[in-house]
């Protein structure tokens, strides 16, 4: 194994332990924030019940020394150790990315907003079948994708959006937090001014979070339109000598009209899923075409 494997090997490590980690610190810490005497209690049973299973383990290693198995009692525990990160990495971070607000990007306007006309030009007839420049970007891109051996860094852009999805975790284990500490007759005026002031740091971080993931995927997407406008280049004068028709001027005008709209927005309701769940749940209520 060489030396590079190994760094390749803890990267990979630490990027599916980390984000469990800082869930177990957000949990802690919510938890200590809002009820600090049931949170000293959970710990007290919890460690206490890790000192038994640490006795089982032991009583269960005896009873295997005979017959050379010692070593199943440490797999056997990491394999649970890597289960619970794995649940806590995996459909955990799933459920709360689900929980608005969303964050929706649209790459090819803001390329599109970046090339000069000349370019937009040579990628329409580059790609006569595409119905406009943000379909033949994305034909191109594709293309770039399967034959280019360089692919843009996606890690810090994973990192801001991983960021975004722990904060979201964050005010969900806040609200959870605030039942229980209602429920156990705690202060409803205290309970209540520690949500609100999580709330506001909570929206604050996920702001900064916001503009870090904006960034890097700005930084990405330009990486991106490189792979496509290199190429291009490279062909540009055959397929600029032809005369500018009157559908590429269609087409070209229309990128234009869309320069005013922003590649990216924020928000609440998705649209998307819920026309999803309309068409794959309730077929009936489409409209019918004759």
């Amino acid at each position: 194994m060489q030396f590079s494997d190994i760094i390749k090997m803890v990267q990979d490590i630490w990027s599916f332990s980390w984000p469990p980690l800082v869930i177990c610190g957000l949990a802690y810490f919510m938890a200590r924030f809002f009820h600090p005497a049931g949170t000293t209690s959970s710990l007290q049973k919890i460690l206490s019940g890790m000192k038994k299973y640490g006795d089982k383990l032991e009583s269960t290693r005896t009873i295997l020394e005979p017959y050379g198995l010692t070593k199943l009692v440490p797999a056997i525990s990491i394999i649970m150790l890597v289960s619970c990160m794995f649940l806590l990495n995996g459909p955990i971070t799933s459920l709360v990315s689900n929980i608005p607000p969303y964050v929706s990007y649209n790459p090819a306007l803001l390329a599109t907003k970046t090339m000069s006309e000349a370019q937009q030009l040579a990628l329409i007839r580059k790609y006569p079948m595409a119905q406009s420049v943000v379909e033949a970007y994305y034909l191109a891109l594709r293309s770039a994708e399967l034959e280019s051996k360089i692919k843009p860094d996606y890690e810090e852009l994973s990192l801001w959006n991983q960021a975004q999805d722990l904060l979201k975790f964050a005010l969900v284990f806040a609200t959870i937090m605030l039942i229980v500490s209602l429920k156990a007759k705690l202060p409803l005026g205290k309970q209540i001014t520690k949500y609100l002031l999580v709330l506001v740091v909570l929206m604050f971080l996920w702001t900064i979070s916001l503009a870090g993931l904006l960034f890097q995927k700005e930084r990405v997407i330009n990486e991106e339109l490189d792979m496509v406008v290199i190429p291009l280049i490279k062909d540009a004068s055959p397929l600029l000598t032809l005369p500018i028709t009157e559908k590429e001027m269609d087409e070209l005008n229309q990128v234009s009209h869309e320069m005013s709209q922003n590649w990216w927005q924020v928000y609440v309701i998705d649209e998307y899923r819920w026309e999803w769940v309309k068409k794959t749940f309730y077929p009936n209520s489409e409209p019918e075409w004759h």
